[in-house]
Formats: C-alpha cells, structure tokens, sequence
C-alpha cells in the first residue's frame, strides 16, 4: 500500500467529540490540504455515538475512527484502574508510519489559530520541550545520565516522521519503556515520559518546536500562537477567561453545532454556568497580560535562567537549570508603577538563614552590596527591592548577576567539576558576565 503524506491523531473519549471537531475545523480553514488523513482513537470500552462520527464526518471526509489496540502493552491491573487506556494512546503515532511519512499527535483541548504546516519540517521528531527540564524528573535511565540537552514533550503536539531510524520498532520500544516507567516513577504525564526516554535511549535527534506552535493559554503572545493548548482543568469550554481570550475556540464551535453535533458543553450551560475558577478575576487576568508583556518586551537573560510563562498573574518567576523551582527569581507588581523584585528560598530552603552558616553570610553580603531587603518567615525567604517600573529589568538582571552563580554552585544538581570551578571563579573572583 503506498504511503500518504500526513496525517493527525488524537485519543479522545466519547464525550470529547465537540473538540476534536473543533480542532479539525482549525486546521482545515488555516491549512487546506495539509492534511490527508484525521486519525481519531477510541478506547472500545468508551465508544463513541454514531451520530457523532457522522458528524464530524460531515465536517471532514478525511476522519476515520480507530479502536485503540493495546495488545503489545502490558500494564498491571491496577494502572488501567486510575487512568484510560488513552494515557497510553500516543505511541501510536509510531504504527502510523507505516501508512504515512509524516504524523502529527494533537490533544484535542486545542485551538488553531493560524497555518501549522511548519510543523511538519520538523523532522525526524520534533515537540514543545516541558517547562521542568527532563533530567529533573529522571535523573538517569538504565544506569546512564540523562543530559540536559535531552528533552520530553509537552505531550500536547508531538510530530514524528519516516524519516527515524527503525521506526517500525518503536513502537514496541515504547511500550517496554512504558511498563518500566510504570513500575518505578509516577504516573503523571507519563506519556510524556516515554517520549522522552526514547529520544535520549536511541538517540532519535528530537528537534524543539517553537512555542508559537504549542503555546499556553497565559504565555506571552498566546493569542498570537498559531496553536494554543489549553493545558490543566481550565478549558476553552468551562472557563470564561479562556473562552473569551481565545474566540476563535467559540467560532469553531459554532460549525461544529451547525453540522449537528450535540456532545459541546456550549449546547447544555448557559454562560454563567461555565465560569472556572480563573474567570473570578478575568479583568485583573488581562491587566496583567498586557502589562508583563509590555514590561519584559525587550527583556534577554543568560541561557542558565529559565523564564516563566504565566503572564495572567500579579508576578512573574524565573528560574534556573539544574535547580529546586523553590529558589527563584520573581517580578511582582505592586502598583501601577512599582515592581517588587525578589529572590525567593521556599520551603525547605528556609533555614538558610540559620545558625550562621556560609549561606546566611553570602545573603546578607547581597543585602548590603546590592542594596536590597532580606525578610524571612516560616514560609520563604527574600532577598528584594521595590523599584520603578522602568527599572525592573535592570534591577532583576542586577540581581542576577551578583547570584546565579553562587546559587547553582551552592544548590544546583549534578553539576560536573568543571562548571563547579568555572562557577567558583566566576562567584568568588567576581568574574560575573551581564545576566
């Protein structure tokens, strides 16, 4: 049989069809003929309504619904008691490629915003990394180091290609480091997981995708992205801020009713009756985006600090490789015109002011060279200055420089001898680049 060009899978259970339909509409109207076929599965535990099926039929000739096959993945009892049989759906995209050159997984809590054709340059394999490093939540695999230029996915948008060496064993592959993952770490994202073990055990040279083709819903130019996920329990359909952020989702939804679908939440609720927790302060979301993204426009830091992406709240942090998320760097807007800038110890880290240690002595060195604050409470301890708006970057990139390294040499993670020394120079001789 030969093969076709592209494809797009999804997993969704049997009340998700409005947004599969939703996300297929999307790409249709951004990008006519990219797509050859739409890939649907469906756990035959959970089928999904005839009606349904033609509906989205309608809508494009090119779906086609699949059983998913679990025969190869030997999972305990117990897993497919606390999750679907879904968690486990995205290795599939591997068997796809014996029918197509190329194969896009999408999650179906998405919205299309512009053309994605791009994506599919991406080869051999290419995804949005997560925003916690891979090497924090595995460490090593089989006895080798996890380096951190192996990443995992956001398991949103992954995008595999023919073009992989072997592919037609991968997904076996997969389905052994599934059932390890299962049995030694947690379940959470799993998924995500085995892509990311894969990658960095046969080396498959995934590329990173821009943000703008995997963004959150919070994140800087989200309402520019071209493809927006809308990661967690707040949906397009069940939160206000969302819905009225992104009304291209409502658009979308529309065709979807018009062609007859009835499964969309839109159907059932009355506006108010589909407020998430976030649309309490949908205004105050708003002021927010605008201003950090006003303020950080033209801000740049060293590769070390890895940037925040939620702009819908009253602060933004930064943190940095290699280290506990509890220590981080943090804008937080006070007033119209006054920003706190901070450097936060929580948790655990909240006794680094006691009993005199090297710690308490190099914060309070800060303190007075930098000109700051040192406050502690059983919570968190800051080191912070409340300053001018237009001189929060200047004084966070000040802030920076007098302690990245001193914070990663005293507290970052499998740091190698050699950016140990490097750092120690750099700290304690005070050779500090501009962060």
């Amino acid at each position: 049989m030969k093969k076709l060009n592209h494809c797009v899978a999804f997993g969704i259970t049997s009340n998700l069809t409005f947004a599969v339909a939703n996300v297929i509409i999307g790409i249709e109207k951004y990008s006519p003929g990219l797509v050859d076929k739409y890939i649907i599965f469906f756990d035959e535990k959970d089928p999904i309504a005839e009606e349904e099926m033609q509906v989205i039929l309608k809508i494009s000739s090119k779906a086609e619904f699949r059983e998913l096959n679990m025969e190869n993945v030997h999972i305990p009892e117990d897993g497919l008691k606390r999750f679907s049989a879904l968690n486990y759906a995205k290795n599939q995209v591997f068997r796809l490629l014996n029918e197509f050159h190329k194969v896009l997984w999408l999650d179906a809590d998405i919205v299309i915003q512009d053309d994605i054709s791009e994506i599919f340059k991406y080869t051999p394999m290419a995804w949005r990394k997560t925003v916690v490093p891979f090497n924090k939540k595995i460490s090593c695999w089989e006895g080798n180091l996890i380096g951190e230029e192996y990443t995992a996915p956001n398991g949103g948008v992954i995008f595999v290609s023919d073009e992989l060496e072997d592919y037609d064993s991968l997904y076996d592959k997969s389905c052994d480091v599934m059932e390890k993952l299962f049995r030694t770490v947690s379940m959470v994202a799993l998924d995500e997981l085995t892509f990311g073990v894969l990658n960095f055990q046969y080396n498959l040279g995934a590329k990173e995708l821009p943000a703008k083709y995997n963004s959150g819903c919070g994140w800087k130019d989200s309402q520019h992205a071209c493809l927006v996920h809308s990661i967690g329990t707040d949906k397009f359909w069940n939160d206000a801020l969302r819905h009225i952020m992104f009304p291209q989702w409502e658009q979308f939804n529309s065709i979807y009713l018009a062609a007859g679908g009835t499964n969309s939440p839109q159907k059932k609720l009355k506006r108010e009756g589909y407020l998430g927790k976030s649309a309490r302060s949908v205004f105050a979301a708003f002021k927010n985006y605008d201003y950090w993204c006003a303020l950080t426009e033209k801000a740049s830091f060293s590769e070390a600090i890895i940037p925040g992406h939620n702009y819908f709240k009253k602060y933004i942090q930064y943190f940095l490789k290699k280290t506990n998320k509890n220590i981080h760097y943090e804008l937080i807007k006070c007033s119209d015109k006054q920003v706190k800038v901070a450097l936060l110890f929580e948790k655990q880290y909240t006794n680094v002011l006691a009993g005199g240690t090297s710690a308490c002595e190099d914060l309070i060195s800060f303190q007075n060279s930098l000109s700051f604050n040192l406050e502690q409470n059983e919570k968190v301890v800051s080191l912070y200055k409340i300053v001018d708006e237009s001189k929060a970057i200047a004084t966070l990139k000040r802030l920076m420089a007098a302690t990245v390294n001193w914070i990663m040499l005293t507290y970052a993670s499998k740091l190698t001898r050699k950016e140990k020394a490097k750092l120690y120079l750099k700290f304690y001789y005070r050779k500090i680049k501009d962060f």
